[in-house]
């Protein structure tokens, strides 16, 4: 009751539950609170990265896992949302990824680098992978002692960020443990089941950015022209394409390539973001496929070639990985796509 003699509305209208914490039994695995208060995270971040910390140091982070936990039931969620979840912990810190050279200074896969707390430094991570250092050594720590915030914690946001209403119940089931890298080479990466292989045959396969079977598949959607019809350009944008000339030509090139090919674009925005590959038709991976392309410096003149090859045809630009050295491309060079010489002299 307060002074007054009016209740309180925690006393009025609300069921006030005290908590009573049993004992730990078990693995269990400790989770800083600040974490679990975080007031700009979903509620899908929060619960992924307390899933990552409580695997073992050798775990690997794999797509299908994420998919599995944040899925209900034995649905697996899209893996737009995964990618999306995975994003958001890079952006606050919790996680920094690292790309891989492999030989010939080529792209090699990922390494994600998980940190209880936020990392005041992703570049020296990045540095320290590079580098042949252990980046979990470099932290940097400016935490305090647990339980000795003495103020009144953020509530968490749990409303759905699309629907704008309260989440619904939602229970995560995982009862399959991740798979270790020998059982994951013999499954069909298609198979979600806990037989772990599926009565199909699969149809599509990995890819990996920037090899040979990537480049194959992007030329090959670019080659079947534009995927939808340009947007209306801005005035600016608009009027040099009346203009004409040189200039005008280059304006419409450049938003052709910005407007028209989005599955190009999410490709190219995977790769060189998250490292990720994508799913490429079986009947691609030609036995020739490699004797069909050789290694390419970015920062030698084919390479070039290859961009001036691009921009003449209104493709978006080949990307460029941040950390290789170097990218697949045919052996034929650009007089594959067909494009004059004197074409790509004349927008070069």
């Amino acid at each position: 009751m307060l002074s007054n003699g009016v209740e309180s509305v925690s006393e009025a209208g609300e069921r006030v539950g005290r908590i009573r914490k049993g004992r730990f039994g078990g693995a269990w695995t400790s989770v800083p609170n600040r974490l679990i208060n975080h007031p700009e995270m979903s509620i899908e971040a929060r619960g992924l990265m307390i899933y990552l910390l409580s695997r073992p140091e050798d775990w690997e982070l794999r797509t299908a896992d994420v998919r599995r936990f944040l899925g209900t039931g034995n649905k697996p969620c899209g893996r737009n949302k995964a990618y999306e979840i995975i994003a958001e912990l890079k952006a606050q810190r919790y996680i920094v990824m690292c790309e891989n050279v492999g030989d010939g200074q080529h792209f090699a896969g990922v390494s994600y680098y998980v940190f209880p707390e936020p990392h005041p430094d992703p570049e020296e991570v990045k540095r320290r992978h590079r580098c042949g250092e252990d980046p979990l050594e470099y932290f940097p720590s400016t935490s305090r002692p647990e339980n000795q915030h003495t103020g009144v914690l953020p509530r968490p946001d749990f409303r759905d960020a699309e629907k704008g209403d309260a989440t619904k119940e939602r229970y995560i089931i995982n009862k399959n443990s991740p798979l270790t890298p020998q059982q994951r080479q013999r499954r069909v990466r298609r198979g979600f089941g806990d037989e772990g292989r599926s009565l199909l045959q699969p149809t599509n396969q990995i890819a990996e950015p920037w090899s040979q079977a990537w480049t194959e598949y992007r030329l090959r959607l670019l080659s079947h022209g534009m995927e939808k019809a340009p947007c209306a350009p801005t005035k600016l944008i608009q009027a040099l394409i009346e203009k004409g000339g040189e200039a005008g030509e280059r304006a419409r090139r450049d938003h052709q390539a910005k407007n028209c090919y989005p599955k190009v674009k999410m490709m190219d925005d995977r790769a060189q973001n998250d490292g990720v590959g994508v799913l490429v038709p079986l009947d691609l991976m030609l036995p020739d496929l490699d004797a069909r392309y050789h290694s390419v410096s970015v920062d030698s003149a084919e390479f070039d070639e290859w961009q001036d090859a691009h921009r003449a045809r209104g493709w978006p630009l080949f990307p460029k990985p941040s950390v290789a050295r170097n990218v697949w491309l045919p052996v034929t060079g650009v007089a594959a796509l067909g494009v004059p010489n004197e074409q790509r002299r004349k927008i070069a």
